[in-house]
């Protein structure tokens, strides 16, 4: 059985000790735009998830914080991946059955999708499963040979994730044992979603990270395990500072705020998402720079409402 790991490009903190940031870029590190988001999260050690198959949605897994095995079968081979490091991820093409079980306690598992929910193309009955699947072969070799079958076990990815450089409100499920939010593109954040990234390592407590603003890029920031805080100074120059301390807990960020993160805890991992491929150009990382920006984007408006 075979699965891919690919090396993507990594940039490295000075002090490695600070921990990470990892990111990964829709449509360029992995093979599909993402639509939805969702974080499952709070289950004990040796529970199980899943137990269902996508017949449209492309997958990508990943587990910021903890490990979690997936279990894959494509109803002849079988497969146990485990994703025990921030940086290790798992894109999953569709029609592949999967479970999910946890090795520690308070793991976190986040999950990019191609698709918005849509109820109709979850399969969750295993003979529907293998009965589905046998179908899709017959099709396939129906139509002649050189078409491939779907969601073959062959054809699953093993990514490596690069180390790198009003309030939004998830939808949470919840159950007995565990909670997950959901976050979908232009309907929960008001943007379509090109980037993911997330800051974590028990080395952020007592720094500051962020101190920069953005030109282009939109933001939606919220804590997927821990806590931290993010200061924003806005185009008045005036400070707020929001706690983000549950994963439904999200704050929005448009373009053009001078944003700081700070109080991390230990077990703090931030989750960011944004509507722009990193672009180091848009960046204005010194305050002074940023202000004078601000000073000259409200002379100019003033100057076009007089005219």
């Amino acid at each position: 059985m075979n699965y891919q790991i690919m090396q993507l490009n990594t940039v490295w903190n000075k002090d490695s000790k600070l921990g990470g940031l990892t990111f990964v870029e829709s449509e360029r590190d992995i093979p599909f735009a993402i639509k939805r988001i969702y974080c499952i999260y709070k289950i004990e050690e040796n529970q199980h998830r899943g137990l269902h198959a996508h017949k449209k949605n492309w997958q990508l897994l990943f587990c910021p914080y903890g490990a979690i095995d997936i279990i894959l079968t494509d109803g002849d081979e079988k497969e146990t991946i485990t994703l025990d490091n921030p940086s290790k991820g798992l894109v999953l093409n569709p029609g592949l059955w999967w479970e999910i079980i946890w090795r520690h306690d308070d793991s976190v598992l986040c999950v990019a999708v191609s698709e918005y929910y849509d109820s109709d193309e979850y399969i969750r009955n295993y003979d529907e499963y293998l009965s589905y699947r046998k179908s899709q072969n017959e099709n396939a070799k129906s139509l002649g040979e050189g078409v491939s079958e779907v969601g073959n076990v062959l054809n699953v990815k093993m990514l490596k994730f690069p180390f790198a450089h009003p309030s939004i409100t998830s939808q949470d499920l919840t159950d007995a044992t565990s909670r997950s939010i959901v976050v979908e593109g232009m309907k929960d954040v008001p943007f379509e979603i090109r980037r993911v990234f997330y800051i974590f390592g028990e080395g952020n407590v007592g720094f500051v990270r962020g101190k920069h603003a953005n030109r282009k890029s939109e933001f939606v920031l919220f804590n997927i395990s821990g806590r931290s805080k993010v200061k924003v100074i806005d185009e008045d120059l005036s400070e707020t500072v929001y706690e983000l301390n549950e994963p439904k807990d999200a704050v929005y960020l448009p373009r053009m705020i001078w944003k700081e993160m700070y109080d991390f805890t230990p077990d703090s991992v931030l989750m960011v998402i944004t509507n722009e491929y990193y672009d180091g150009t848009e960046y204005i990382r010194d305050f002074d720079a940023f202000s004078e920006e601000i000073r000259g984007m409200k002379t100019n408006q003033k100057t076009r409402k007089i005219q």
